[in-house]
């Protein structure tokens, strides 16, 4: 394999395919990948080999897997993940944008598409992430989507992509949902994390699968067995994912602060929204109370974190189907969540989780309160959210893709 950087500040990892080089998937996104002493790295990986396992367990070789993206040749960030299948032939092909921002990509947007079109062609199956640039600039090539095995996943709504009622972001909105549509459309394979995405953009023409994007493995489920542990003193209310103003942290401020009993609330995760919201909690009285970890690495850390909580509050306005709810369930932790999206498809009300209102600071005080009251209904929700949290793991979901796809790319080569 070779790493080149051409004069357009463009870099990728690639070599010549053999003439036999069976099935060749390539995965497209703008996901960052970080080469450093010989080896890859990314923060939101998935076990290669598991999947490329249940591809090939329906017939057809999968010798070559692509990954698109952006491509740092730098140490990683604490918690990326390793990419490795030595069995297999495993690429990366991508830009280097030199940053972030639309200004970045506008300058080196034609060596993307050069390469982007590159790369769809020589590859057999297309797996097409739409919450990405480089998944809404493969429309400027439906005739190399259309012949290939091209499957379009859909992880959020467009709503969480761009919260507000400014003239930008309700055009972006729109033209956001117009092309992931337009994907939809375009590709032979729907894929949604949710019934509820499924049910705003699907296409009624085209193969849909409902195939959530967790990372968790099974291994990964705390035993029955840890679950019946007492209360902090005082409780410790756990929020855990990006600070973005979709996730309704200011409304969990005001109901922390309009509690009757003291807690701790543990806030780990980055983002624009964070110095607005430790003004917030200095406002409201509570910032003694409110402790931000920062990025809190997916993995053993983050499940240390859940682990030493008592209860997850996710008081989202807009969502897909939001993972952190399943790892939450998976360390025996009880999530209380907004009403909005996928999450009452996983989070039952009153059986593993609680659902409140989007927005509602009152109700969610409450719903806090008669969680950290009642023992014997958190101790019954621990136990009903474990075979929730294994039935929605990688075993169980993206192994099922990709078996179904290795069904049908056996059915195209008997043709």
């Amino acid at each position: 394999m070779t790493h080149t950087v051409n004069s357009e500040g463009v870099s990728y990892a690639s070599a010549p395919f053999s003439k036999n080089s069976g099935t060749r998937l390539l995965y497209v996104s703008d996901i960052r990948y970080y080469c450093w002493e010989g080896k890859w790295y990314t923060g939101k990986g998935f076990p290669l080999e598991y999947l490329i396992k249940a591809f090939e367990s329906t017939g057809p070789q999968l010798n070559t897997w692509t990954f698109f993206g952006r491509l740092d040749y730098c140490p990683p960030p604490p918690g990326a993940l390793l990419i490795d299948c030595p069995s297999h032939d495993v690429r990366f092909v991508g830009p280097r944008t030199r940053g972030v921002g639309i200004i970045k990509y506008l300058v080196c947007l034609p060596s993307y598409l050069r390469l982007l079109y590159q790369s769809l062609r020589s590859h057999d199956v297309l797996w097409i992430n739409t919450a990405f640039v480089a998944g809404w600039l493969c429309l400027a090539f439906p005739f190399l989507l259309r012949s290939r095995l091209t499957v379009s996943q859909q992880i959020g709504c467009v709503e969480g992509m761009f919260v507000g009622n400014s003239p930008k972001s309700v055009f972006l909105r729109w033209f956001a949902a117009v092309i992931m549509q337009r994907l939809h459309r375009v590709c032979l394979i729907n894929v949604f994390v949710s019934h509820a995405l499924k049910a705003s953009y699907g296409n009624a023409k085209r193969i849909s699968w409902i195939i959530n994007d967790s990372r968790l493995m099974k291994h990964n489920i705390v035993s029955p067995l840890t679950l019946r542990r007492p209360l902090h003193s005082p409780p410790r209310v756990l929020f855990a994912g990006r600070l973005n103003p979709e996730k309704g942290l200011s409304t969990l401020i005001d109901a922390i602060a309009q509690l009757d009993v003291p807690v701790e609330l543990f806030i780990a995760g980055g983002g624009p929204e964070m110095p607005k919201i430790q003004l917030e909690a200095q406002k409201a009285g509570i910032a003694d109370s409110v402790h931000f970890l920062g990025v809190v690495p997916w993995g053993e850390r983050l499940f240390s974190v859940m682990q030493d909580a008592d209860l997850l509050v996710l008081p989202s306005v807009s969502e897909g189907l939001p993972l952190v709810l399943l790892e939450a369930m998976a360390n025996g932790l009880v999530p209380i969540a907004s009403a909005v999206g996928g999450i009452p498809e996983i989070v039952k009300d009153g059986v593993n989780g609680l659902l409140v209102a989007p927005s509602n600071a009152a109700q969610l005080c409450q719903t806090i309160t008669r969680l950290l009251k009642d023992d014997k209904l958190r101790a019954q929700m621990q136990l009903a959210g474990l075979p929730v949290a294994e039935e929605n793991t990688i075993e169980k979901q993206r192994c099922r893709m990709f078996r179904d796809l290795g069904k049908l790319v056996q059915a195209r080569e008997a043709r």
